[in-house]
Order: C-alpha cells, then sequence, then structure tokens
C-alpha cells in the first residue's frame, strides 16, 4: 500500500506544477523556463499587477505542496492507511501543517503500538504452544 500512496502523492505534486506553470504562462505569455532563461531572474511581484488571483492561486499551491510533502517525508507502512485517507478528497487540506504533522505522529504511534501488541500476542501463544 506505502507504494500506491507515494505514488498518488507524487501525481498530485506533478499535477499542481503543471498547475501553477500553466498558470504563469498564461498571466505572463512565456514559460517558467523561458522567463529564467531570458531574464536570469522571475519577475517582481509588481509585474503581476498585484493580481489577487495570482497570488491567492501561489498561496494555495505552497500551502498544498508543504502539506504533500510532509505526507511524503513522513509516510511508512504504518501510516500509509492514515495517508491514503487523508488523501481521498483532499482531507488533508482541512490541517494546517502542524495539525497534519500531528496526525501523521499519531497514526505511526498508533499502528506500532497495535503491531507490538499482536507481535506480542502471536509470540506468547507460540510460546505457551511449545510447553
Amino acid at each position: 500500500m506505502e507504494e500506491h500512496v507515494y505514488g498518488i502523492i507524487d501525481s498530485k505534486i506533478q499535477f499542481l506544477d503543471f498547475q501553477i506553470k500553466e498558470m504563469i504562462k498564461i498571466k505572463l505569455g512565456k514559460s517558467p523556463q523561458e522567463i529564467m532563461v531570458q531574464e536570469e531572474h522571475l519577475p517582481s511581484i509588481d509585474s503581476f499587477e498585484m493580481d489577487n488571483k495570482i497570488l491567492d492561486f501561489l498561496e494555495a499551491y505552497s500551502r498544498n505542496i508543504s502539506l504533500l510533502l510532509l505526507m511524503r517525508t513522513t509516510l511508512t507502512y504504518l501510516s500509509a492507511e492514515t495517508t491514503f485517507h487523508l488523501l481521498t478528497n483532499d482531507k488533508y487540506m482541512d490541517f494546517t501543517e502542524s495539525q497534519l504533522r500531528t496526525v501523521l505522529e499519531e497514526a505511526i504511534h498508533n499502528q506500532a503500538s497495535q503491531d507490538l501488541e499482536s507481535i506480542m500476542d502471536r509470540a506468547m501463544k507460540k510460546l505457551a504452544m511449545s510447553s
């Protein structure tokens, strides 16, 4: 399951990158790569004519990428199910980065406790059978 969740996160990141590049291309008439080659730096915020839609889009893009990267870097087999649930219908967007970190840490801790409990339970049953 872990590999599938990585794939979902990576797909979402790629799609967001595509969206931001298209938005820049539409608003500035150039791709981000053309801007970097021709001007050696991104245009100043003034050249965006303080378009609130652009600023809102960039803010949402940054927040979304930040949350996705947090989930990607903390993903383990212990948190894969919770992460998958959060990715469903973009539920992860309901949390701040700090809240999401807490949810993922709790998922890992809870799953690890359950795994330890089941390991100990199976070991005790085997020990009882061997005596």
